[in-house]
Parts: C-alpha cells; structure tokens; sequence
C-alpha cells in the first residue's frame, strides 16, 4: 500500500482565511514567503514536465497567482528553460515582477512547450477574455500543454461551473488543500497540491462531511486523500489525486451460494438496440460472483452471448432498467419494486418527462440510483445535481471523466477522476450499469454502503477502460465490449 496524507478541500472563503496569518508569518522571513513557498512547488512540477531547452509562456494576471508564475519562471529559467511571459492585464505583482528573471514579451511568437495560467484564481468573477481564450486554444491544438496556477481561468472556484471563456488545462498546480473545482471540473486535467503549510489552520475552519474523496457543498470540506508523488522533490511536497481505496473482499465466502452474494435482474435491449442487453449482462456477469438475471425483450441473443444469465423471474436484490429501452408501463413496474433500483439510458428519459413516476419515485423506501450523463441530467430541467437527489429521494451519479455522486438530502459530493477520457465511447454506460447494479445487489445482501458500493462500480470500470485501450504501441480507442472484457483484470487491480 502506498503511504498516504489526508487533504480536504476547503471553499475559497475559509482557504483566505486560513492563509491570512501564514502570510504575516512567512512576511518576516522573506518578501512574499507564501507565494514563493508555493512558486517553488510550482517550478518543481513545471521541470517535471518539460526538458531543458524548450520554451515555457508565462500568462500573468494582475494577482497572486501571476505573482506564483512569475516566482516560478524565475526559478524555471534558471534552471536553463527559455522563459517568457505575457502581462495579460497589463499590471501584474509587483514585488514579483521586480524579482523575475526571465524574458517579458507582448506579442508571443513561435511554439511553446508549456503555457503556464497565470491568470486569475480564487478570487475568480468573470470568464477571460475571449480573445486570449481562441489564442490559447490554437496553441493547445497545436501541441502544446496548458498548466494552470490554483484553478484554471474562468472557473468558478467553488462549483467548477465556467464564468464565461476559460482555460482548458493539462495540469492544474494548487496549493495546500484541494478547492470544490478539483472534484468537480473536467477542466483541471492532472491535480497536483503543493504542501505549503496551510493544513493546521485549515483544520480550524469549519469542516462539515466525512466520507472518502467528498467535498462540502457549502463550506467546500471534506476528507480527501492523496498518495505522496515520489518525484524526488527538495522543498514543498507535491501530492497527486488518488485512486479509490482498494476492495478487501470480493471472493465469495465458504459458505456464499448463487444466491447469497447478490442477484442482479436486468432489463435491458429492445428491437433497435440489442447490444445495449448483452453490454449490461456482460457488466453485471463479470462484476461479482452472483446471479445475473435478464428479463428483457432479446433473451436468445442475451443467452448466446452469456449462457450463465437465467432468464426466468425470481429472487432478486437489485434491478437495472432502461439501457437500450423500456416503456413507461415497465419503469412503473420496476419502481414498486422494493429492492435496489438503477435507472439509466431510456428510463431517465421517461423519468424526466412524468411527474407522476417522479412522485412515484420519491415514495420508494428501497435506495434508487439514476446515473445521467449529462445530457440526460439537463432533462430534468435543474442546474444543480444536488436539488434533483433532494427532489427525487434518489443518488445521483452524473457520469463523466469526473463522475460525481450526489447523496440524496445530503451536502456532499464524492468525485472520482478516471485520470483518463478512453471510455468515452458508445455502450460503456451501459456496462456501467451492469456492474453497479450487480454491486448494489452485493451491498444489499451484505448490509453494505451503497455509496461505497457505487464508488467501487465506477473505478473498476475506469481501471478496466484503460486496461483495454493498452497496445504495444500505446493507448488507443476501444469499445464497450473491450471495456467488458477487461472487467476482470481491473477487479483484480482492485482487490487486495
């Protein structure tokens, strides 16, 4: 097991005051010893990522976090890269502009290697402009690679929501915790947090939530773990996002049968989308060592594929409903049902469009699970995930790079990073919903967290993502089946 540090990730609010009297205290010892603290963890992932010799492009606002770039551009050119920086604002920190030592350009020209975001951070209001967002896309397309300093431009720290034009980044480099954007944003890339002293006065702040990798809605806090980097670093500790915690066990018990470790029934497939029945069986066969029963429209093709599924109704501790179709007669049918319910593809279609099966919904005892991306999410006409769990009595998983669960009535949300974008690809979901569902059925058997249930159901099926997408000369794109096929290898990846 690697060795690990408990972060959490704070709002903006309660990270400035947790920084206001380290400042003063780091003030006695050197001009701007905060920011240079953090700029030389800043340098450290910066020559990381670049040789000597290439060209790195500072982008520097008019706050601390140009003041950060600059700090580290000094650094970076010392230790022999070409660089350069961009006043984007036109005024940029002074004490940190007195001290840089590299070249100041106004018209960039040329390729870059690495663009560092200087440009605005917590203290984010607005998009960038969109001229400085075209310029910095062209560069992106062609090859080079966007670290941004805290946040990414133009991001609401907070939420992750876009305030306009912003950055896309590659790398996102912030400091001392984790904000509510590192969880929630597609937008940050790889996250690594620079150790810079802030943890004891930010565990004065108020922290509302436990759970793994969760963060608080409200005051941003919340567990969060990350493994040390190893990168051989002198000075601040540079720490990387995790994987989730690993499975303690998953091989059936001495005593375990077909039934006792969780049966899972599926309906799944229609005429038009057969696959999507197979892709779901397949999910949910190779998930755990229970039952599998499938109880669609394309039973023969479901059999040929996977003999092991039973295909007559019975014993259940779980349903999965909508993949490749289903009626609003059946998701009816599927939500009296008193077991676990997931409800994806078709259903939440349905779902969406019928306050009547709403209502329905939130009158389930049995936990209900509705894994939108999202797309489908912006069916149901809310901004906010969070308000449609509270509405509907239901856990909302709205997939993604970043998946994110929202607990229903909760304040928190759990964000897990694939680290990779290859299960972008038509049917993954659907295994998805194949393994999560045999998983609720597991959790329900045993008396489980279903979150945690859900937790493991999404990695797995990230781990077994990039599994397929390996070949002798690298990764490429893969399938859904591939994706189902790999699932064994990423539970064994998983487990102990």
């Amino acid at each position: 097991m690697p060795s690990t540090r408990l972060f959490q990730a704070y709002s903006a609010a309660a990270i400035r005051a947790a920084e206001q009297p380290l400042i003063k205290e780091r003030e006695r010892v050197e001009t701007d010893g905060l920011m240079q603290t953090a700029a030389r963890g800043l340098s450290e992932v910066i020559l990381g990522e670049v040789s000597a010799g290439q060209r790195v492009l500072l982008l520097v606002g008019s706050g601390g976090n140009g003041g950060d770039a600059l700090y580290a551009g000094s650094i970076v050119a010392a230790a022999g890269l070409h660089t350069e920086a961009l006043a984007v604002r036109g005024t940029t920190h002074p004490s940190a502009t007195a001290a840089y030592t590299g070249t100041w350009v106004t018209d960039p020209q040329g390729d870059y290697d690495l663009i560092v975001d200087g440009i605005t951070g917590l203290g984010a209001s607005c998009g960038i402009d969109p001229h400085i967002a075209d310029w910095l896309e062209q560069y992106r397309r062609a090859g080079a690679r966007v670290l941004a300093v805290d946040i990414p431009s133009g991001l609401d720290p907070d939420t992750g929501q876009p305030l306009g034009e912003h950055v896309r980044a590659d790398i996102t480099v912030t400091f001392g915790c984790l904000r509510g954007v590192h969880l929630t944003s597609a937008y940050v890339g790889q996250v690594y947090v620079v150790d810079i002293g802030l943890r004891e006065n930010l565990a004065q702040q108020e922290s509302i939530g436990t759970g793994w990798q969760s963060v608080q809605r409200e005051g941003i806090a919340g567990p969060q773990v990350f493994t040390e980097g190893g990168r051989g670093i002198v000075g601040p500790k540079v720490f990387t996002l995790p994987t989730p915690p690993l499975i303690q066990e998953l091989e059936p018990r001495a005593w375990d049968h077909k039934y006792s470790t969780g049966v899972c029934t599926i309906f799944a497939g229609s005429q038009d989308y057969p696959g999507a029945a197979v892709l779901v069986c397949r999910g949910a066969a190779q998930a755990t060592s229970g039952m599998v029963r499938y109880l669609g429209p394309v039973r023969e093709l479901v059999l040929a594929t996977i003999p092991e599924v039973v295909t007559v109704d019975g014993l259940s501790h779980s349903l999965v409903i909508g993949p490749g179709g289903c009626t609003s007669g059946q998701l009816e049918q599927a939500i009296s049902c008193d077991i676990p319910l997931l409800c994806d593809a078709a259903a939440l279609g349905i779902l969406a469009r019928s306050p009547q099966l709403q209502q329905q919904l939130r009158a389930r005892t049995a936990v209900t699970v509705l894994t939108p991306h999202s797309g489908e999410f912006a069916a149901f006409g809310v901004a906010d995930p969070q308000v449609l769990a509270n509405s509907l009595l239901a856990i909302i998983v709205l997939k993604g790079r970043k998946t994110q669960l929202y607990m229903p009535e909760g304040s928190s949300i759990t964000s897990i990073d694939a680290g990779h974008s290859w299960a972008a690809t038509p049917g993954s979901g659907d295994v998805l919903a194949g393994v999560m569902g045999a998983w609720l059925a597991r959790a329900h058997v045993r008396e489980d967290s279903f979150h945690d249930a859900i937790v493991h159901a999404v990695d797995i099926c990230n781990k077994a993502g990039w599994i397929a997408a390996q070949t002798s000369g690298g990764p490429a794109p893969i399938t859904a089946n591939s994706i189902a096929t790999a699932l064994p290898q990423a539970i064994a990846q998983s487990c102990y």
